[in-house]
C-alpha cells in the first residue's frame, strides 16, 4: 500500500512539473525550444537534449525520441528510446508497444487498472499494430481511444541503424 501511494505521489509531482513547465513557459524560451528532443547519455547520467547538441559527423541519423549514448567517444542511437517520462517532457507521444504500466499511468484518465490491462494484453496479444486496437482493451472505448491519441503511438520495432537520414534542426 506504502508503495501504490509513493507511486501515486511521484506521478502527481511529476504530472504538476510538466503542467507548470507548459504553462508558464515564458514566449522566447518557445522560440528556442527544441526541435528534435533526445536523450543523452553520458558518463552514467541521462538528460534531455537537442540534436543540435551533438557532433553530426559521430552522430549520424538521429531523430526525435531517440537515446543517444556516448560510449568511448563514439555514438551509439537506440531509435525511440527514450524514456517515457522524457517522452513526455519533450511533447513526444509514448510508443504503446514499449510502455510500462507505470508510465501509462503518467497519462490523463490512465489509472493503475487500465495501464494493467493495456499491458497485459499487449503480453497475451502482442504488439498492438494499430492505435485503434486499443479499442479490443477491456475499459477502452473510442472516447478514452481519442483522448490518448495525441499521447500514444505505435512505432516501427527496429534497431540503431546507421542508414537513417539526418534531421536538420
Amino acid at each position: 500500500m506504502l508503495g501504490w501511494c509513493f507511486s501515486a505521489a511521484a506521478i502527481a509531482a511529476i504530472s504538476v512539473l510538466i503542467w507548470a513547465y507548459t504553462a508558464f513557459t515564458p514566449p522566447e524560451l518557445a522560440q528556442i525550444a527544441c526541435k528534435v528532443p533526445i536523450s543523452i547519455e553520458k558518463e552514467g547520467s541521462v538528460r534531455l537534449g537537442c540534436v543540435r547538441e551533438l557532433d553530426t559527423e559521430r552522430c549520424i541519423g538521429v531523430q526525435p525520441g531517440d537515446h543517444v549514448k556516448w560510449v568511448g567517444g563514439h555514438c551509439e542511437v537506440v531509435p525511440g528510446g527514450m524514456e517515457s517520462q522524457f517522452r513526455l517532457a519533450a511533447r513526444l507521444p509514448l510508443d504503446l508497444n514499449r510502455v510500462t504500466k507505470e508510465d501509462l499511468q503518467f497519462l490523463d484518465g490512465v489509472g493503475p487498472v487500465l495501464a494493467r490491462a493495456v499491458v497485459l494484453y499487449r503480453e497475451a496479444h502482442g504488439p498492438f499494430p494499430t492505435l485503434e486496437a486499443l479499442l479490443n482493451v477491456r475499459g477502452i472505448g473510442p472516447k478514452t481511444l481519442e483522448r490518448l491519441r495525441s499521447h500514444l503511438m505505435v512505432g516501427p520495432n527496429q534497431r540503431a541503424s546507421v542508414n537513417r537520414k539526418p534531421v536538420k534542426e
